[in-house]
């Protein structure tokens, strides 16, 4: 496919921007041709012919195909609100906290001596 074929960008109500712009470098054996993509920014084509036939390709760019208008992003969400103020409880004493650790393991052993009663009659 020529590169004539591929479509214009429309900016606004400008002159249409063709789709590649053509150019070349250099002189001689060391001419080199290149086209770059105006609908694809990063997009480009080169090709040398002496003294043998090389040509590429290679696109360095974002994924975003020109389409003639102007970029914006969407708006950002709103900022959060400020959390409620966590109120802190007073640290239980160590010997209140012993107290209760040593009411518990006494309840434990209780339970468990039940269940071997129950268990041997």
């Amino acid at each position: 496919k020529e590169l004539s074929e591929d479509p214009a960008i429309v900016e606004a109500e400008e002159t249409p921007v063709p789709a590649w712009s053509v150019r070349t470098v250099g002189a001689g054996q060391y001419l080199v041709g290149y086209a770059l993509s105006n609908s694809w920014p990063g997009a480009m084509a080169f090709c040398s012919t002496k003294p043998s036939v090389k040509f590429a390709n290679i696109y360095i760019g974002f994924g975003l195909q020109n389409t003639g208008k102007a970029f914006t992003p969407k708006p950002m969400p709103p900022v959060a609100s400020e959390p409620q103020d966590v109120e802190e409880e007073e640290d239980v004493p160590l010997d209140a906290e012993n107290q209760a650790l040593k009411e518990m393991e006494e309840q434990r052993m209780v339970e468990e001596a039940d269940e071997e009663e129950a268990e041997e009659d």
